[in-house]
């Protein structure tokens, strides 16, 4: 499994540091959810829908509510994931998957789904509403 690098980000038009993504944190959740329909040959399967996928969705479903977002299912199976925040600041928006094609790639999709929830793991972690 490749390793991330990760640096800080800084808080809009500041010089200091303010969030943190922590990169093993990070790639902790992609090697687990990489053995959700992981291929002795390389690669993962996990069809759309498949009792694979289906049980990959409950792991994600799981870290989302532990970094506190309102998490809802929708009529086509696309999950939501939501939390309010109190500062005035601008909206973050995320977007991907975590089903794939017959022997897809470990990160297709995985890296933006699980980023998406190190990122909101980092504002908690900075205690930013």
């Amino acid at each position: 499994m490749a390793s991330f690098a990760a640096r800080p980000a800084r808080a809009q038009g500041t010089g200091s540091s303010k969030f943190h993504v922590d990169s093993q944190r990070l790639q902790g959740t992609l090697e687990k959810l990489s053995e959700f329909g992981r291929n002795p040959e390389g690669g993962v399967t996990r069809i759309g829908f498949s009792a694979t996928d289906l049980a990959a969705r409950e792991y994600v479903i799981g870290l989302m509510k532990q970094a506190g977002l309102e998490v809802r299912v929708d009529p086509a199976g696309n999950i939501f994931g939501r939390r309010a925040g109190s500062e005035k600041l601008p909206i973050l928006l995320f977007g991907s998957h975590i089903d794939s094609v017959l022997h897809g790639g470990n990160f297709d999709g995985d890296v933006g789904s699980m980023g998406s929830i190190e990122v909101m793991r980092a504002l908690n972690d900075a205690k930013v509403k």
